[in-house]
């Protein structure tokens, strides 16, 4: 990469030095998934259904949008080093939700090799939706999965993605109605469902719109935004807020982000990146953004 290339060589060292840190999806796996199950058992255990409303949220919110974060590692095979402990638990973290990740892996690998370029399927996805606009956020939390299967199975090249996407899809019903059959339809609506339609989207929609939108095409310095927020959402959100950082090394484990955001701290000074500050100040500025490009100014300053 071009933005990498221009580093320093003891940056790019120290990066290679984080990149092969031990990985730590696997634990934040099963922390979520628990704490998916203790919500959804509170629920039904208070039978209020302002507790309830507010179970379906979290869940959506912190668990299942947590998961995808830990899938998209497992995307980058850093679940695990074992490709057969890397593969079932990078699926399973998508299979919750109800999406391949073969599908979602070429998709997004697609999407780092050519970030912004006519060929990133997550640019032409959002220039169908109202131009890319910042409203298109909206609507993308509905319109992407079906975009990424739908990448899966009829646009990506890349050898072999057709049938396991297919092979991802089956083996998903398959687990959706065990899931079923276990805890009935009415807890299946309530804590599989309900969350992907309420917490998730939001969830999705913020951070979708964080990463990119407003971004200066063709710089590797620009393409993607840094932000500072609050302790609470790098806890619940696994660091997601550093994804500069992890265009510009995405073979770093989300949890040695802050320390790689640290090493780049004097290069970003140097080049004028100003980091955002908090979610929900930035998505309410960038859904009022009409241009997904903004060549004119510094990305970490809208």
């Amino acid at each position: 990469m071009v933005g990498v290339a221009s580093m320093p060589p003891e940056i790019r060292a120290r990066a290679r030095v984080l990149a092969h840190s031990s990985y730590r999806a696997g634990i934040r796996i099963a922390l979520d998934i628990a704490m998916w199950i203790g919500a959804a058992a509170l629920a039904q255990w208070a039978g209020n259904i302002w507790i309830t409303a507010a179970a379906i949220f979290f869940i959506g919110f912190v668990c299942i949008h947590d998961l995808l974060i830990q899938g998209h590692d497992g995307v980058h095979s850093m679940i695990s080093r074992r490709r057969w402990i890397n593969e079932p638990l990078t699926w399973l973290c998508h299979a919750l939700a109800g999406c391949s990740f073969t599908a979602h892996r070429a998709f997004h690998l697609q999407h780092h090799r050519r970030t912004h370029g006519p060929h990133d399927p997550e640019f032409m996805l959002l220039r169908r939706i109202w131009g890319a606009k910042g409203t298109s956020y909206l609507v993308l939390p509905w319109l992407a999965p079906v975009s990424v299967v739908l990448y899966g199975l009829v646009r990506s090249t890349f050898p072999g993605v057709r049938w396991r996407t297919l092979r991802d899809l089956v083996l998903i019903a398959m687990l959706h109605g065990a899931i079923v059959a276990i805890a009935g339809w009415q807890r299946y609506a309530l804590f599989m469902v309900a969350p992907g339609l309420t917490g998730l989207a939001v969830a999705f929609a913020v951070r979708s719109i964080f990463e990119h939108h407003g971004a200066v095409a063709g710089d590797p310095w620009r393409h993607a935004r840094t932000l500072d927020t609050h302790l609470v959402v790098r806890v619940f959100w696994s660091n997601i807020n550093h994804h500069l950082e992890h265009h510009l090394f995405p073979k770093v484990p989300v949890h040695r982000l802050p320390e790689l955001r640290g090493l780049l701290s004097e290069e970003y000074a140097r080049r004028g990146i100003v980091p955002a500050q908090g979610f929900a100040a930035t998505a309410t500025r960038l859904f009022g953004e009409a241009e997904h490009f903004g060549a004119s100014e510094a990305l970490g300053k809208r």
